[in-house]
């Protein structure tokens, strides 16, 4: 590395935009680009049609997550992973044509489907870590930006691992990012353990009849803005495609916050918009898309005025 390897930036000079396509975050509005045959692939003009999207929003930078999935060796070997390298090339091409930056993060030592975190203080382990680094990179040349997360999406401590020992294996890496890739920038990322980075959140409160009939006018809203849509608009999916999939929301919420809810209807009505791909796909590693499609329909259940059915009674 050189002997200032310091970047400095002003605040908001760089503007990202970050698609997390991780396996836990697969869903009907984020790309598949881990399971083929499944649904949700997008296609080399696809991506482009985000690209531009995202450049005429002003962003000058593409972020991607190199997910555990691909950051294995089974993935090298395989087709999904020689066609995940080929088409990030592509969107690295069209970014570049549009004055993009694009930067790929990964965890330190995170592999595979199993999100298997290897040891970085066993030499087998470790040689294997750089080895996945050293073909990753090599095969990602145009790449502006690494990111190395020392502490996520995992980290160890059988063999007497510190935060200490993450930061320092992450510049090794560093080193040898540098080595094959001489002209990108690199970043150490702080989401996760060892520096604790995650973010915060906010508990919403619907009150029901109110969030019910403000609701009620976004869908009377957006279905009166159908003959207004700008079809010429850079979006990606298309701008009419963006408004069908907001009226599907504002209904599902306004019939969330309604009078009498079909609870356990909604959930599945909301599951198989969003998350059904997991149908496909099994149980995964992570629990997330069920926990979140039950955390939607129960934050409406626990403000709901419709009484409940009462255990061994019959109820209307």
């Amino acid at each position: 590395m050189t002997d200032d390897p310091t970047t400095s930036h002003q605040f908001g000079e760089r503007r990202t935009y970050y698609n997390n396509f991780a396996g836990h975050l697969l869903n009907a509005y984020s790309p598949n680009m881990t399971y083929p045959g499944s649904a949700h692939r997008w296609s080399d003009s696809d991506w482009c049609a985000c690209i531009d999207m995202v450049a005429g929003f002003g962003y000058n930078v593409f972020e991607f997550w190199l997910v555990p999935r691909l950051f294995c060796r089974q993935a090298l070997e395989s087709d999904f992973g020689r066609e995940f390298s080929r088409r990030m090339n592509v969107v690295c091409d069209h970014a570049h044509r549009c004055g993009i930056q694009v930067e790929f993060i990964c965890g330190l030592a995170t592999v595979g489907d199993a999100w298997h975190t290897y040891c970085p203080n066993v030499p087998s382990t470790w040689d294997e870590i750089r080895f996945l680094w050293d073909q990753w990179t090599r095969n990602s040349t145009g790449i502006d930006i690494v990111g190395i997360s020392p502490g996520d999406p995992g980290a160890c401590s059988r063999n007497g691992c510190t935060a200490l020992t993450y930061i320092d294996k992450s510049c090794e890496i560093a080193e040898r990012v540098k080595h094959d890739l001489p002209s990108c920038e690199i970043e150490l990322h702080t989401w996760g353990p060892p520096f604790l980075g995650w973010g915060n959140y906010l508990d919403i409160n619907p009150t029901t009849p109110e969030y019910h009939t403000r609701m009620v006018e976004l869908r009377d809203l957006l279905t009166a803005l159908a003959p207004a849509v700008n079809h010429e608009a850079s979006l990606h999916p298309a701008p009419e495609t963006y408004r069908r999939e907001l009226l599907f929301f504002a209904q599902l919420l306004a019939d969330l916050s309604g009078p009498a809810p079909d609870f356990d209807a909604l959930a599945e009505r909301y599951w198989q918009r969003v998350y059904s791909i997991y149908d496909q796909l099994g149980e995964h590693v992570d629990p997330r898309p069920r926990h979140a499609t039950r955390s939607l329909v129960d934050a409406f259940r626990k403000h709901s005025t419709k009484p409940e059915p009462v255990p061994g009674k019959w109820s209307e």
